[in-house]
């Protein structure tokens, strides 16, 4: 079996930490393989690291920039780790505050405009 396709089974049977080994590996030898960076972008967004998977996808984009999925994951990237600040500094500020209801409301915005979208 190919690097590529053990990467491609790892990742398809939701083995994360095996396919990002190996996307790691593919990408390290060939720096232009443009769905290898894409891949461990949506490996990092599915284990919630946003800033790992939005530089996983600038590299992709780099190297491919006319690949729409590539900006539509980046954007959905940012806008996970948008909703996951809110969330984080909700629990931070003082519960039943104006400011919280205020984070709350933000966060229901987003996740609102976005579901409206699809």
């Amino acid at each position: 079996m190919s690097n590529y396709s053990a990467a491609a089974l790892a990742y398809k049977n939701g083995e994360l930490s095996e396919a990002e080994t190996r996307y790691r590996q593919l990408v390290n030898m060939h720096p232009d393989y443009a769905e290898g960076w894409f891949k461990l972008g949506n490996i990092y967004v599915r284990t919630g690291q946003y800033d790992a998977a939005e530089n996983m996808y600038k590299q992709a984009a780099q190297l491919n920039p006319e690949d729409a999925k590539i900006w539509n994951n980046l954007a959905l990237a940012n806008i996970k780790k948008a909703v996951a600040v809110l969330d984080e500094g909700a629990q931070h500020v003082q519960q039943g505050s104006a400011d919280q209801k205020n984070m709350l409301l933000l966060r229901d915005r987003i996740v609102q405009n976005v579901v409206a979208e699809k």
